[in-house]
């Protein structure tokens, strides 16, 4: 049987939902246009290690895009994605592909988080289906990014079985580790979700 939390404290509310529409875009504008990122030169992998030729480096990209708000974070995974790619890295958006019947969605996602390196799922709110994906990577030992819409993404009744499953980091710092292919100068990018019940469902 879980426990309870040990304190009445409440988990702060998850900004995705109550940032009003100025806010929200300005945190938009800035990881993708904004964010000063640099290539760590002391911690950055090997070309190697981010693809090559004859092996590219794949991610797939999970998340949700089913409202407004979602569908323009989306948006910005995608551009930066893009905007920031090594050369020899490939990304699967499973918004991009159309198939003809639900079984062949289906089929097309399993196939590609089979063959991929990494997952990139966006976690700024539940979905199923993206908790699903993390699920089906977990098991298959896949690397697991988790992109939050900030750290109240995290830290807002987050799911244990998805709190400690990926590395969770904001979408501010997404650019930073899709170019240079880690988590920062000793997971310095890394949102810090505390091993407690407070704020755990």
């Amino acid at each position: 049987m879980q426990k309870k939390a040990l304190t009445s404290k409440p988990a702060m509310n998850n900004n995705f939902y109550t940032d009003d529409d100025d806010s929200f875009q300005a945190k938009i504008d800035y990881a993708t246009k904004g964010y000063p990122c640099k290539i760590r030169l002391g911690s950055r992998p090997s070309d190697t290690e981010l693809g090559t030729k004859e092996k590219p480096y794949r991610i797939y990209v999970a998340g949700p895009w089913f409202d407004d708000r979602s569908q323009k974070l989306y948006d910005a995974i995608v551009w930066i994605c893009n905007r920031y790619k090594q050369p020899y890295m490939e990304f699967f958006f499973p918004r991009e592909h159309y198939s003809e019947t639900p079984m062949d969605a289906y089929k097309l996602n399993v196939k590609n988080i089979r063959k991929c390196d990494e997952v990139i799922a966006l976690v700024h709110t539940k979905d199923s289906g993206t908790a699903w994906e993390i699920g089906m990577a977990t098991a298959l030992k896949k690397k697991i990014t988790m992109v939050g819409y900030d750290s109240s993404s995290f830290l807002s009744h987050t799911n244990v079985m998805l709190a400690f499953s990926g590395k969770p980091i904001t979408l501010a710092k997404l650019a930073d580790h899709i170019y240079n292919g880690n988590y920062g100068e000793d997971n310095s990018s890394l949102v810090d979700i505390p091993n407690t019940w407070e704020g755990k469902e």
